[in-house]
């Protein structure tokens, strides 16, 4: 079977100032009944309108009839401009049925005395 299941989230548009620390958190939830060839958990990040890079990856791991519960928590620090991440889980060779998952950000900055929250859910 070539088919995999996909799911990506994409957070909006943070201005973020050199120096910045941005705290990227999501979670999935996903049930196979069919074994996969395994799954990955990706972060990626345009900066300025370019392309996405990937910030980091991750191997997830699965069992045929549990939920699958991949989190991940992240801190970037990228360069002075605007960024969009965006969160992508892949589960290999089969169809997956996709439940709960969200994505959000906290921007930590020396010009916000409270942290900005980012974030984006889809139940």
């Amino acid at each position: 079977m070539d088919v995999a299941s996909v799911v990506t989230l994409t957070l909006p548009e943070i201005k973020a100032k050199k120096g910045a620390k941005i705290k990227l958190d999501s979670t999935f939830t996903a049930l196979i009944t069919m074994e996969s060839s395994g799954a990955t958990l990706t972060y990626t990040r345009s900066t300025n309108n370019g392309p996405h890079e990937i910030i980091i990856r991750v191997n997830v791991d699965i069992t045929v009839d549990d939920p699958i519960l991949p989190n991940l928590t992240w801190v970037d620090e990228p360069i002075n401009g605007c960024h969009i991440y965006k969160a992508t889980l892949v589960i290999e060779n089969v169809s997956a049925t996709f439940n709960a998952r969200a994505f959000n950000a906290i921007v930590f900055d020396e010009s916000n005395k409270i942290p900005r929250l980012v974030n984006t859910q889809v139940n």
